[in-house]
C-alpha cells in the first residue's frame, strides 16, 4: 500500500484517492501509511482523499486524526480530483 500511494504522489498526481472500500481491518502500519501520504502529498500542494463506509475504520481514522479528506459517501469516479469530502474538507 505504501509503495503504491507514495508513486502516485512522486509522478506529480498530488491528489490521491485512497480508496479502502473493500479493506475490513487497517492495522497501525496502514495509519502510517495513509498520515505519511497525506504529509508527502502536501509537500506538492496535493491533497488525499480517503474513501470508506465502514463504521469501524471511521472511527479507526477519525480517531487518527484523518478525517480532513475522509469522504464517507465515497463516488470514486474522479479519482484524480482534489473534491472535498463528505465533510467539507480537503
Amino acid at each position: 500500500m505504501q509503495r503504491v500511494v507514495v508513486d502516485s504522489v512522486r509522478r506529480a498526481m498530488p491528489h490521491v484517492v485512497v480508496d479502502l472500500s473493500a479493506v475490513t481491518f487497517l492495522d497501525s502500519h496502514g495509519v502510517d501509511v495513509l498520515v505519511g501520504t497525506r504529509r508527502l502529498a502536501g509537500l506538492f500542494d496535493g491533497s488525499v482523499r480517503i474513501v470508506c463506509r465502514d463504521p469501524r475504520l471511521l472511527a479507526l481514522l477519525r480517531a487518527a486524526d484523518l478525517d480532513a479528506g475522509l469522504d464517507d459517501h465515497p463516488s470514486t469516479d474522479d479519482q484524480g480530483s482534489p473534491n472535498r469530502g463528505a465533510h467539507g474538507h480537503r
